[in-house]
């Protein structure tokens, strides 16, 4: 298990992955390393919850897109997505 997360919350037992989305490609690809932290993470007894945050600076991912994904893909159940949007750029 990697322990490089982006935030975690040692007594809730959370950890937050965050991935800045600018287009479609970067919502496939950020989906994709969430898959693959999920496999990392899986069996840990450190962390219980885990929050896949997907800041986009469009509407490439809708709340109801990343449910429907993680639903079909049989993601982890300890992970929850989560959609927001707003303005920003990549420095």
């Amino acid at each position: 298990m990697s322990d490089k997360f982006d935030m975690g919350v040692v007594s809730l037992k959370a950890v937050a992955e965050f991935k800045f989305v600018d287009s479609a490609a970067d919502a496939k690809s950020a989906l994709d390393h969430i898959y693959t932290d999920m496999k990392g993470y899986s069996g840990s007894s450190d962390w219980r919850s885990f929050y896949a945050v997907f800041y986009m600076t469009g509407p490439f991912l809708l709340q109801k897109d990343l449910d429907a994904n993680f639903r079909l893909s049989n993601a982890d159940r300890h992970w929850m997505a989560i959609a927001v949007q707003g303005p920003g750029t990549r420095r």
